[in-house]
């Protein structure tokens, strides 16, 4: 409990803390991304809106490390983007399952509505109990 630990970076956004804290971590630093900013809706609200920065904090006795570290690191959001795209694996579509603009798929469902109502309807005995039939 009697831990102290200190902001030593300031992010502008979440993506850009969650990489300063690996580039950190890979290092040997224990680095986090304060949370504790979050504590209301407004504070909330603000942090979605990145309208204040994400802290990226370590204990206090490697603030000197981390900011050693962390002099020449630079997230590029738009690169940043482009490796996360560039690592996402294909979607794999099984052999099986039908293209997503087929036709089948709808009208199987329209089927099943369509006999259900009609079994629900000899079931019930149809109009002979309603209104129409007066």
């Amino acid at each position: 409990m009697g831990r102290t630990d200190q902001i030593v970076r300031v992010a502008s956004t979440a993506a850009e803390a969650k990489v300063l804290v690996a580039i950190l971590q890979a290092e040997g630093i224990p680095a986090y991304v304060d949370s504790a900013s979050l504590a209301d809706e407004f504070a909330m609200a603000r942090q979605m809106m990145n309208l204040q920065g994400v802290q990226v904090r370590v204990p206090e006795g490697a603030v000197e490390r981390a900011c050693e570290v962390l002099a020449n690191a630079q997230v590029d959001d738009v690169e940043l983007e482009a490796q996360a795209l560039a690592a996402a694996p294909e979607p794999v579509m099984p052999a099986s399952a039908t293209p997503a603009g087929s036709g089948v798929t709808w009208w199987a469902l329209a089927l099943v509505v369509l006999g259900g109502g009609a079994i629900l309807f000899a079931v019930t005995g149809g109009f002979s109990d309603s209104v129409y039939m007066r």
